[in-house]
């Protein structure tokens, strides 16, 4: 086996791939690697952190007789839909030049072409890998087929090529907490949806990353256990794959919704290609009070509180605060947190009756991405000050932190 394959088995990849050889060509015979047992079903090594351990673990032996070279032939069949990869090597020293070519079909008498049929030039003592792919729905079964050119010869008195199948799962599943799942989607109009299950108040962060071959402008919606929508589309906002390798970076988006208990749906849409996605949850412990009278008290110079607006609230819907001053001073107001892509999330300080200020709120903040944090430039009388907190818009949530200062 070559030193560059070995390298090329750390390229992570994921899915569950069936090969059986029941129906194979007379000549073809498929082992497991490190195996001298042929196999009648091969099912790949599940990979979900792209570890080289479990890559090179998922490879398998298929052997040919020369004078069947034209007959090497097995079924795969996917046992999840999404785009199968695979990496070939032909073993053994070619003694004279030739070529090889490989091509999927749909039937058994390889009549019905599913994908277009590749040809590759071998040489004298050169190591050749072979790579592409191609997609398969759910269960749909395929027959692979190597052939080799009259002129090509090598050592061994077989035909013996190294090769593994991968796949990047296109369907629904669950999305485990900090667990990254490899997924593939064929373009604009196709979605994936990733069932999480929340146990208490928190915020799951999604992040995602694109290889190479990803384009697109894909969205992320948060939906309830009905898969129905109950957030904004909120944009990736991934660099142009061109622009990426330029500035050899991956392209990559976070994105964080504020979720109570229950089931939920991350939806993803409208990307081409391939890429890894993780969930992050961390859970928040609401300080907030629901209504004025029952407005949480916050301690000038105290600790900062945490507070969650849902998707389910109401745009006044509010969450509560106050502070009392016992004589004038100014005050510090620090509002920060994150929201959902572009979804606001804003503040206003309501002052007593008695205090004489123009306006009837006396700091107001329309994005905690952008003002975070106030200061009063004149002395605020004593009294006390509501404080005051909702969304902008009606499937806006996000989580916040705030704190007072004097």
């Amino acid at each position: 086996m070559s030193k560059n394959f070995i390298r090329l088995c750390a390229f992570m990849l994921s899915g569950i791939l069936c090969l059986s050889s029941g129906v194979q060509g007379k000549a073809a015979k498929v082992y497991k690697e490190d195996s001298d047992n042929e196999v009648l079903t091969v099912q790949p090594y599940m990979i979900t952190t792209g570890s080289a351990i479990s890559v090179y673990n998922n490879s398998y032996e298929i052997q040919a007789a020369k004078e069947e070279k034209s007959n090497i032939v097995f079924p795969v069949v996917a046992t999840n839909g999404g785009l199968v990869v695979y990496d070939m090597e032909l073993l053994g020293t070619v003694v004279t030049k030739g070529s090889i070519s490989v091509a999927i079909y749909e039937d058994a008498e390889c009549k019905k072409l599913l994908n277009k049929k590749k040809s590759y030039k071998m040489g004298l003592k050169k190591d050749e890998i072979i790579s592409d792919s191609f997609y398969l729905e759910k269960g749909q079964k395929c027959y692979f087929q190597i052939v080799v050119s009259d002129e090509l010869t090598i050592e061994e008195e077989w035909y013996r090529f190294f090769i593994r199948f991968q796949e990047y799962n296109s369907e629904n599943r669950i999305l485990q907490n900090k667990e990254a799942v490899y997924s593939y989607q064929n373009g604009k109009g196709t979605s994936i949806y990733y069932k999480l299950n929340v146990s208490k108040t928190g915020i799951f962060t999604i992040d995602m990353n694109y290889d190479d071959f990803s384009y697109g402008s894909p969205k992320i919606t948060l939906c309830n256990n009905k898969k129905k929508a109950i957030s904004a589309n909120c944009g990736i906002y991934i660099t142009n794959s061109a622009k990426v390798k330029k500035k050899k970076e991956t392209p990559k988006s976070k994105n964080i919704f504020a979720v109570s208990k229950g089931t939920y749906y991350i939806k993803v849409t409208d990307l081409k290609g391939t890429y890894k996605i993780q969930s992050k949850f961390t859970a928040i412990t609401d300080n907030s009070g629901k209504t004025k009278k029952k407005a949480k008290n916050l301690k000038i110079g105290g600790e900062t509180l945490k507070g969650v607006i849902f998707t389910s609230d109401k745009i006044k819907d509010y969450d509560w605060y106050k502070f009392t001053l016992e004589e004038s001073d100014r005050i510090r107001i620090s509002f920060t947190g994150s929201t959902s892509g572009k979804e606001k999330l804003q503040l206003e300080v309501i002052p007593p009756s008695s205090a004489k200020f123009s306006g009837k709120a006396v700091l107001k903040f329309s994005g905690i991405d952008k003002n975070g944090s106030g200061k009063s430039g004149t002395q605020w009388p004593a009294g006390t000050y509501y404080l005051r907190i909702n969304k902008t818009t009606a499937k806006g949530n996000g989580i916040y932190q705030l704190q007072v200062k004097s």
